[in-house]
């Protein structure tokens, strides 16, 4: 009786140290899942961040990252791995009175004032210049 007593005492002793190895392994397992989670986030939000700030044409993006670390912070991903509102906040940079000139515009079209500039060259007739003397020349050009 005393041996069966002594086994049934070990079998739980063994029984308690599976379970607090059980519990140490589910800890630990939690905590390389939410390790692998974040650098899973952080991943995601860096590719999408460097994306969109190619597509924004950022002069230099690394100017830009502290404009937008506010919004990284709290910014979600949905579940196609899009970090939802980045472009508009991206854009709203970019068009930005006070923050545009961090990205490339487009360049205006430039507005002469006091003539028309000629929009295709081919329907402009052809002039021999350097046939003419200084009198055809003048009425040539003042018209």
């Amino acid at each position: 009786m005393k041996e069966a007593a002594e086994k049934f005492l070990n079998t739980k002793e063994i029984e308690l140290k599976m379970d607090q190895e059980k519990t140490e392994q589910n800890l630990e397992n939690e905590r390389l899942i939410e390790k692998l989670q974040t650098q899973l986030r952080e991943k995601t939000l860096s590719a999408a961040l460097d994306l969109a700030l190619v597509k924004a044409k950022a002069r230099k993006p690394e100017t830009v990252l502290p404009l937008l670390k506010n919004f990284l912070n709290d910014a979600e991903i949905d579940e196609k791995g899009q970090v939802i509102g980045l472009n508009e906040a991206v854009m709203a940079l970019a068009r930005g009175e006070k923050t545009g000139f961090l990205f490339e515009q487009p360049e205006k079209q430039t507005e002469f004032a006091g003539f028309k500039p000629v929009g295709d060259v081919s329907q402009v007739p052809a002039v021999d210049l350097a046939g003419m003397n200084y009198q055809q020349l003048c009425e040539h050009f003042n018209g």
